[in-house]
């Protein structure tokens, strides 16, 4: 599948081979301590959740300096999209590149020799990457905030009166590790995944990520019920001092919607994040058409920036799907009037062609 040879760069004082993995060894993981921006996508439960519940391996690009040591990861997936084969690292990640040793320099490393078309779900100093942005990432600044009422003061005051609400109505928030919650869970986002018009996840993803990130602590589940019933939740994945808002989920339900458990269960996981000591909360990215989207994530007290994304191609342009663009858009509505169990069965095959 990949060249047999690898290839060698010269970087300052370094001597860097570059080798293509079609298989990550598992011993690999354990030496991403030593190297710089690592995020949660790097890991080994994000990789094995990939390919368990989407049936994509994960393959990399490695770099080894002079004596051996890890200095450089770049994980990646090849797949079609639309029916062209590209090279994306990663999907369903909005932010993850390189992870590499602080002394190397990014722009001596040229991906294209061995491994193009390329997609980089971050900004990137790698030769031949041409930068690209139609999305804006929205996050919160933890550091520095040593009271929990300075932390509600960073809400805004409209997010502030939907919680209070919540709590006025019983509104209970919790965070659970179980399975059965993570498949109640699932349950809801395929109800919003639906009213949004986007494609679900296949049927085990929640599953398999209980199972592979769950006992680490990578993925926390926070829930909201009242009365018994369950009317939302979110899933964080947490790695290093990072908390990342990765999916969330609600009733159809405007009258249940309106007692604020959407506020209440964010505001529970934001919570946690800061009592677990994380410097950020990411609220991922936000298609920059989607003002009212990116208006809720920032009154929760996150700033707004341009996302960038990198690109190697022939062209040199973007070759992803934009989900603000017509194509979304008409999908969106075919998706939003479709049968609940036709949606359950089709959509995840779509989410893998277009992602």
């Amino acid at each position: 599948m990949f060249a047999s040879r690898p290839y060698r760069v010269r970087i300052v004082a370094l001597s860097t081979e570059l080798t293509l993995l079609e298989t990550i060894p598992d011993s690999l993981y354990a030496e991403l301590a030593d190297l710089s921006d690592v995020t949660v996508f790097h890991t080994r439960g994000w990789h094995r959740l990939l390919q368990r519940s989407l049936s994509w391996p994960v393959h990399a690009l490695v770099g080894r300096g002079s004596g051996g040591s890890l200095t450089f990861f770049l994980p990646f997936v090849t797949k079609r999209r639309m029916g062209r084969k590209i090279n994306v690292c990663l999907p369903l990640s909005h932010e993850i590149g390189p992870a590499h040793a602080a002394a190397l320099d990014l722009q001596d490393i040229k991906p294209q020799v061995a491994l193009w078309p390329l997609e980089i779900h971050a900004a990137t100093a790698l030769r031949g990457m041409v930068p690209a942005s139609h999305h804006l990432v929205t996050r919160l600044d933890l550091r520095g905030i040593d009271e929990e009422t300075t932390l509600w003061k960073r809400l805004h005051s409209a997010k502030r009166r939907r919680i209070a609400a919540a709590e006025r109505e019983g509104v209970r928030t919790y965070f659970s590790d179980a399975m059965a919650d993570y498949a109640r869970f699932a349950e809801l986002q395929v109800i919003t995944r639906r009213r949004q018009g986007a494609p679900g996840y296949p049927r085990d993803f929640f599953a398999v990520m209980a199972e592979e990130l769950a006992p680490s602590g990578a993925s926390r589940l926070f829930l909201a019920e009242h009365g018994g019933r369950l009317l939302g939740g979110v899933i964080f994945l947490h790695h290093g001092t990072a908390a990342l808002y990765a999916y969330g989920a609600s009733v159809t339900d405007r009258d249940a919607l309106r007692i604020g458990v959407n506020q209440a269960v964010m505001w529970e996981a934001i919570r946690a994040a800061w009592k677990d000591q994380c410097h950020q909360v990411d609220f991922g990215s936000t298609p920059q058409g989607q003002t009212e989207l990116l208006r809720y994530k920032e009154q929760f007290g996150g700033v707004s920036q341009p996302l960038i994304h990198c690109y190697g191609s022939a062209s040199g342009l973007p070759f992803d799907t934009p989900q603000d663009g017509t194509l979304a858009r008409v999908g969106g509505v075919v998706l939003r009037h479709t049968p609940l169990p036709l949606f359950k069965l089709v959509s995840p095959i779509l989410l893998k062609l277009v992602i």
